[in-house]
């Protein structure tokens, strides 16, 4: 069941592109099989009820990390709590 911030298809592509298809955390080139989504401010920070929490699924709060699982550990662990 998809939440209400998750990113869509073109949302990730348009971060991908940003990263010039490069891993935002270790800068390994990205696998179209193996990629992962993950949201710079948690999407559980916003309301889907405000229209102006919208920018949460946006590809300015979207990086794309590589398959290595390392990359999501190390970036959820950077996060302020």
């Amino acid at each position: 069941m998809a939440r209400p911030f998750d990113f869509k298809t073109p949302t990730q592509s348009q971060a991908r592109l940003r990263q010039a298809g490069l891993c935002a955390q270790c800068g390994n080139s990205l696998d179209d099989e193996e990629e992962h989504a993950h949201h710079i401010i948690p999407n559980q920070s916003g309301n889907p009820r405000e229209p102006n929490h919208a920018w949460l699924a946006s590809s300015e709060n979207c990086v794309v990390l590589c398959h290595v699982r390392r990359c999501a550990s190390e970036l959820l662990r950077a996060l302020p709590r």
